[in-house]
């Protein structure tokens, strides 16, 4: 299967009112996320927004789902209301969910998405946190074998994940079932990938685990590294990285790099 561009929408999480990110949203929209939208994509800055009648609102390059601004609405209005909208609105084939405060790279973006659609046809990819025996540093993807008798949840870190309208429909009533569970301020952060790992789990679907999107950068190192791996940088002319976290700031810097 080929790599349809108008057959996938990407919504850049944003918050108006929260810092940091209230910011962070405006430096994609400047940077990278025209450039992308060049190339044939369809990318919305997507907000939690209560005060709206309907449980969307599409303003062409900006959405809003009637959700909390806050961290609880994040389960709201990056999964369950995107994945209600697309179902019952559009024809989109895939939903790519990328963090505001991730760069992305149009050529290499464009070239990882190409590839595993024709290659993988993939349902769920991302790349997986926990990152245990996993070498960050190099360019691998490949499909993640998922221990359904172990207790550990493996899943698509939410800095950057794309899911499959052929998924949608089996895994939306299920997300609801997680939503009540209680989190610590921190983990409700993550919330959305957590329960989406969980959902997909239920479901036997595999995590194709891509490492052009990484959810570190040099400047915020975020996974345990004993041995030192270098983690590589979107900014550099022979990085592979397509999509990279905690970019936030130097945006404006890397895009004079491309």
């Amino acid at each position: 299967m080929e790599n349809n561009r108008s057959n996938v929408i990407i919504l850049v999480t944003g918050f108006k009112e929260r810092e940091p990110w209230n910011s962070n949203w405006k430096e994609c929209e400047r940077t990278w996320v025209p450039l992308v939208r060049k190339l044939g994509y369809d990318v919305k800055i997507s907000f939690g927004d209560p005060t709206i009648d309907d449980y969307f609102l599409d303003e062409g390059n900006h959405i809003h789902f009637k959700a909390s601004t806050g961290l609880d609405g994040v389960l709201d209005k990056r999964l369950k209301l995107p994945i209600k909208w697309i179902l019952e609105h559009t024809n989109y084939d895939y939903y790519f969910c990328i963090d505001s405060d991730c760069f992305v790279h149009p050529e290499r973006f464009d070239k990882m998405l190409t590839e595993n659609i024709k290659n993988h046809s993939p349902d769920y990819m991302g790349c997986k946190i926990p990152v245990t025996g996993l070498n960050t540093s190099i360019k691998q993807t490949f499909y993640e074998p998922i221990d359904y008798e172990s207790d550990v949840n493996y899943y698509a870190s939410g800095s950057a994940y794309m899911i499959s309208r052929k998924i949608m429909p089996t895994i939306l009533p299920k997300l609801w079932p997680f939503e009540n569970q209680k989190f610590t301020k921190e983990k409700q952060l993550e919330i959305d990938d957590w329960v989406l790992g969980k959902v997909v789990k239920l479901e036997n679907i595999l995590l194709l685990n891509d490492t052009a999107i990484s959810i570190e950068s040099p400047q915020r190192p975020s996974i345990l590294n004993p041995l030192g791996i270098p983690i590589p940088y979107i900014g550099d002319k022979d990085s592979f990285v397509a999509i990279q976290h905690y970019t936030d700031g130097l945006m404006d810097e890397i895009i004079l790099s491309l």
